[in-house]
């Protein structure tokens, strides 16, 4: 039917109404967007915020369709102008919603939550709906800066004016309109998900002139649900995302986050206004502990902060950070709800968490350099800025804890945990301070279910990478408290392994010795035992730092070496006017001043060692403790052949080796298998050898193994002053004895107290791992943190391939999978030690030799252009490393043979020498050879994989000799085939050493 032309007429006088008004629109439109974008930002919230007018073809088909709805749709519509904030997930709709109410004049009776709308067991279109006004004196800024942005329209301040007009009860007398704001507009709050729904369902569908089939309904229905479900699981990754995003690249080696930040740092130079990188920089150098340059790259921020000014129209505060001053003030102060609801709302207003991270990283740096004052002042006003954050309240009661002020510090743990009861951080600490004031542990009881939970929560981050190595140090101490002290000494040493610097195993040392004193511990406690481990651990990183100090000085010559060399270079270019003099002189300069901090740093970090290790000796070190190394007992010097070869295949008593493994009763009938193993690989041992100390299992097995000569093995074990029933001590150990009942941690760590104590070094140790339990399992760990090769034999069970499979430690290159083959296992814990029978000369010159035959024999089947295949001079250094070696090696092979190498010159009359090997002996020295590689290859990262993979360092052949297939094999023999005729080479001679071949003319 068509339209009479007075209604047409009106549809006209409508369309121009509009347009007359939409630049006010655009104008409302544009400062809304900037608000919401602005908004977001402060959040801390990722969103798409879009804004747009009405189309005039868009409000003419409404009015035209819904004419009976909207007699004046200029006036009644409220969606003329509308905008939309699309987060990332549901939980970033609440925080935007909040401010939408705090910041807008809202018609409630407009507005909606259409997700309320939908019944249960419904699925549909989910959005939150606002019908919003500008509200007086709010938002001055935002709307200032649009006016500057449009000032070449000379209307841009009258509609302004008009944004904020009002209706009266008159003007609206018989409209279809209530009094309030003239303009209004929509704004919609929804998540990705929910705008995926309702751009491709109900914008598509439900606004269209057709109905669907029932079954496509239903269709659509059910992809609804599963983007509803979709959606929660989305929010909930999110947020656990965004609890780990802070700590984002914060853990890596030190030089790498040396050089992360110096790159940060450039870059900052070229953008200095950018505060995510600067803040990012920052948490880099509070990593490394340089409080300094945190204070440097964070204080023109913290300045421009301070300044910023407050924007309330009353003007009561200058600045913001007078009115965040004031707000904290009366908050903490306020005497009833309503003064604190008051001085909250004011807080609210000022919650800025980017700026709260800001004044946390720059508090906490300059507490470190001693300006408490300030640091206390910004830490408070950190608090104060996200009321909802837990980080700052953390952060304010450690440095109350470290200034002795435990109640106030015990206060704000509590306070931050009931902010946020998942954040270890505040859990630990009122842990801590809680039992220093109870004198007791019996609060924990209820706890558990928490102390269960946060050491999830920091096994989370640390799979993750991330709040290293402080994850594993809290969940050492939930552990604790948890009465699991193997757990929590094993968390405790992946922690001082991932500690850069001395503080955090200081400031752990610190906490257990409290808790030790509050609780008035014995010898055989828990804390006790961490104490002590804290303090070897230490001694242990300090000389690690010292060692990387006197490397740093070494690299640092280099440098200044080869920047005098440039120097050189550019003065005589500057002699014949060639410009780089200055650039040269200043690189000089530089490497010259990085030497003198070098050298001065390696003074301190030896000061620093040698104290701990008067400490450790002083300390903890066992006056019981038998001396570990020196001369074999009662054996003479051995007797030297020529060129210094020694007629003894065993050096004097200098190798350490811990035997770990299980001794339980279930595991003996198990652990016989490796009773032939342990015996091959220890046959000529001489050296200190711990094992277990009873007649159990692994330990039994040590204390039954033969000694080539009498006193050659010193087997030591510490026991418990009190010993479990099943468990007998064997004779063959000399025994000391820790406190406690039953096999606890003092024991392993008095192990290496007393190792430390005496001077060896760690990295002289080896483990070997048989299978065990709890106790092995914690040896393992101890041992890998102490920087000690371990070797666990792969299949052997329990303890021994649970670390193998550890995420925590399985990567560890000091971890080795052994393979049970003997010669492996043996050259692994027992290297015999080769006398120089070659000189240096003659070691290369045989080295060459066997060069050329290896490389000819790969050119011949793949090829000239590897890398091994180089001639001699430009091989690289690992690789000639590799071959001499093997050439050392083969002195072993034969001594191993019954046979001697001597000068060709040298041989008397009569006496035969061996021109080629028996197969029986090729084949003894080929499993040797074997065994030498596989540790060899293991030693040095390389793991068993089913292919070869050299980049990632794979290899199918770290297996037993026995599995070994015969191609694999053959290359062993043919080297131990070569050995004669390459010696041969050098003018040596190989004779049989049997008895009747006349060696004893060697020894005249």
């Amino acid at each position: 039917m068509p339209e009479s032309a007075s209604l047409i007429a009106k549809y006209q006088a409508d369309v121009a109404a509009f347009k007359a008004v939409r630049p006010d629109y655009r104008l409302f439109a544009a400062i809304v967007e900037r608000v919401l974008k602005r908004a977001a930002g402060e959040l801390g919230i990722s969103a798409i915020v879009q804004a747009r007018v009405k189309e005039l073809a868009s409000f003419a088909e409404k009015t035209i369709r819904k004419q009976a709805s909207y007699r004046d749709p200029v006036n009644s519509m409220t969606d003329l102008c509308g905008a939309r904030v699309i987060t990332e997930s549901t939980d970033a709709i609440a925080p935007i919603c909040a401010f939408i109410r705090k910041h807008f004049l809202i018609d409630e009776a407009n507005s909606e939550d259409t997700a309320a709308r939908l019944g249960v067991g419904e699925f549909g279109y989910r959005s939150v709906h606002f019908i919003v006004a500008l509200k007086p004196g709010e938002l001055t800024e935002d709307i200032a800066a649009v006016m500057a942005e449009q000032a070449q329209d000379p209307e841009v301040a009258r509609i302004v004016a008009r944004l904020h007009e009002r209706r009266s009860h008159e003007e609206c007398d018989g409209k279809s309109y209530a009094p309030g704001p003239k303009y209004r507009m929509e704004i919609q709050v929804r998540s990705l998900l929910q705008h995926a729904w309702a751009s491709l369902y109900h914008d598509r569908v439900y606004k269209s002139a057709f109905n669907l089939p029932a079954n496509l309904k239903r269709d659509l229905l059910r992809i609804a649900a599963v983007l509803e479900d979709a959606d929660e699981s989305f929010a909930r990754a999110i947020a656990a995302v965004d609890g780990y995003r802070e700590y984002f690249g914060t853990y890596l080696p030190p030089d790498r986050m040396g050089d992360e930040l110096a790159k940060d740092r450039q870059v900052l130079a070229f953008d200095p206004g950018n505060l995510g990188l600067a803040l990012k920089a920052a948490r880099l150098a509070v990593s490394l502990e340089r409080w300094a340059d945190v204070v440097e790259i964070l204080e023109p921020f913290v300045a421009a902060w301070e300044a910023l000014p407050w924007p309330k129209p009353d003007g009561h505060w200058p600045t913001r950070s007078a009115a965040l001053d004031a707000a904290i003030a009366a908050y903490e102060s306020a005497k009833t709800p309503g003064d604190q609801r008051r001085a909250r709302a004011v807080l609210d207003d000022l919650r800025d968490p980017r700026a709260m991270n800001l004044l946390l990283d720059y508090g906490i740096a300059n507490w470190r350099l001693g300006e408490r004052a300030v640091a206390r002042r910004d830490l408070l006003r950190a608090t104060g800025l996200d009321l909802t954050s837990a980080d700052a309240v953390i952060a304010l009661a450690e440095t109350r804890d470290e200034e002795g002020r435990r109640t106030p510090a015990r206060l704000g743990y509590g306070k931050a945990f009931e902010i946020n009861p998942d954040e270890p951080r505040a859990v630990r600490g009122f842990l801590q301070l809680t039992a220093e004031h109870d004198h007791d542990l019996g609060f924990v009881a209820p706890m558990r279910p928490t102390l269960a939970k946060a050491v999830q929560r920091c096994r989370e981050r640390a799979a993750l990478g991330i709040y290293l190595p402080w994850a594993h140090y809290d969940i050492g101490c939930f552990l604790l408290f948890l009465s699991r002290p193997f757990e929590a000494l094993a968390a405790y040493a992946r922690a001082v392994e991932l500690s850069h610097t001395e503080t955090p195993i200081e400031t752990a040392l610190d906490q257990a010795r409290r808790l030790r004193e509050a609780l008035d511990e014995g010898p055989d406690g828990a804390w006790t035992a961490l104490e002590r481990f804290l303090v070897v651990a230490r001694v242990v990183k300090l000389e690690a730092q010292w060692r990387a100090a006197e490397q740093a000085v070494i690299d640092r010559r280099k440098d200044l070496d080869a920047a005098e060399e440039a120097l050189q270079n550019a003065l005589k270019k500057a002699e014949t006017r060639e410009v780089g003099l200055e650039a040269e002189q200043s690189k000089f300069d530089a490497a010259r001043a990085a030497l003198e901090r070098a050298t001065a740093e390696v003074q301190v970090r030896r000061e620093a060692a040698a104290a701990a290790q008067h400490a450790l000796e002083s300390e903890v070190g066992h006056p019981d403790c038998p001396v570990l190394r020196g001369p074999a007992r009662g054996q003479p010097k051995p007797q030297t052949g020529v060129h210094g070869e020694s007629d003894s295949s065993e050096p004097a008593r200098d190798q350490v080796v811990i035997v770990v493994g299980g001794c339980s009763r279930e595991d003996e009938t198990r652990m016989q298998e490796y009773r032939p193993l342990l015996e091959d690989a220890f046959r000529g041992f001489s050296g200190t050898l711990f094992g277990g100390g009873t007649r159990n299992g692994i330990a039994e097995m040590v204390g039954n193994l033969p000694e080539t000569r009498p006193g050659a093995i010193l087997k030591l074990a510490i026991l418990p002053e009190s010993m479990p029933a099943e468990h007998d001590r064997h004779p063959a150990y000399r025994l000391y004895y820790h406190p406690g009942n039953g096999f606890s941690p003092p024991g392993p760590v008095q192990v290496w107290a007393d190792l430390l104590s005496q001077g060896v070094r760690p990295a002289e140790v080896r483990v070997i791992g048989i299978g065990g339990g709890t106790v092995a399992g914690l040896e393992y760990r101890l041992a890998l943190m102490m920087g000690a090769k371990v070797g666990v034999l792969r299949g052997s069970g329990r303890a021994a391939e649970e670390i193998l499979e550890d995420p925590d430690w399985s990567g560890h290159p000091n971890l080795i999978a052994l393979p049970y083959d003997p010669q492996t296992v043996r050259l692994f814990v027992n290297r015999p030690s080769s006398a120089a029978v070659l000189t240096p000369d003659q070691r290369e010159a045989a080295a060459r030799i066997e060069h050329a035959r290896n490389a000819e024999s790969r050119r011949i089947k793949a090829g000239a252009d590897e890398d091994r295949n180089q001639p001699w001079d430009r091989l690289r250094e690992d690789l000639k490393a590799l071959i001499l070696d093997r050439v050392d090696f083969s002195i072993e092979q034969l001594r191993a043979v019954g046979l001697r190498l001597v000068p060709s010159d040298q041989v008397p009359d009569g006496v035969a020498t061996v021109e080629t090997l028996t197969s029986e002996q090729i084949e003894i020295m080929a499993e040797m050879e074997h065994g030498r590689w596989c540790v060899q290859k293991l030693l040095d990262g390389w793991r068993l994989a089913e292919v070869k993979d050299e980049p990632n360092k794979r290899h199918p052949d770290l297996i037993r000799w026995e599995d070994l297939d015969e191609e694999s094999r053959d290359k062993d023999r043919d080297y131990a085939r070569r050995v004669p005729s390459v010696l041969k080479e050098l003018g040596f001679a190989v004779f049989a050493v049997d008895g009747t071949a006349g060696f004893e003319w060697l020894r005249q």
